[in-house]
């Protein structure tokens, strides 16, 4: 009976979220209720509570998943090789077909948010941290002088052209793949 609770509630929290998704998908962050995201996940608003105070802490759950994922898939780059293992990390970035939409405003937004929420933030810099410790190994591997600094900028750079690829067909973010390579042979 127990297991049969713990699906049904993560099944729950998986259909609030993509109601959130959707929600902020289309109206925006700022203009999306938690009334919006209820009715969009069929859920009467204080059955929604149950799960969620409010649309910050739907934001938290589903941002601190996505960069969650995000390090896990970094640390399961399956190459030896270092310009191999940028090139896989450029084409996970821009051509992952998996890579929805939706994600990627939740991305942007729970960066927005890290600006005005001490949780928020703490999600963001702690993921920050390991992923730029990721890079830098990877960039100590190239045998590039101050691999901490030369992360730094390659991870700035990594998020620039993420964000302004977020919205562009998939087509187009696959030009930043080139362009990613570029940077890091650059490096060498």
């Amino acid at each position: 009976m127990n297991n049969l609770k713990t699906k049904k509630s993560a099944e729950t929290r998986t259909k609030i979220v993509r109601a959130f998704e959707a929600c902020i998908a289309n109206n925006g962050y700022s203009q999306t209720k938690l009334l919006d995201i209820a009715d969009a996940a069929g859920l009467a608003p204080p059955h929604l509570r149950y799960y969620f105070k409010n649309k910050e802490s739907i934001l938290e759950y589903r941002y601190e998943r996505l960069v969650a994922g995000f390090e896990r898939a970094l640390n399961h780059i399956e190459t030896d090789e270092p310009l191999a293992w940028f090139e896989a990390l450029a084409h996970m970035l821009f051509d992952d077909a998996r890579r929805s939409p939706q994600a990627v405003i939740v991305l942007i937004e729970g960066n927005s948010l890290a600006a005005r929420s001490d949780r928020m933030r703490d999600i963001k810099q702690r993921y920050d941290v390991e992923t730029r410790a990721i890079m830098a190994s990877k960039v100590a591997e190239l045998g590039v002088a101050d691999p901490q600094e030369q992360a730094e900028v390659m991870f700035h750079f990594l998020s620039g052209l993420l964000l302004n690829t977020a919205f562009e067909a998939q087509t187009v973010r696959r030009q930043a793949i080139p362009l990613f390579m570029q940077f890091v042979r650059g490096l060498t």
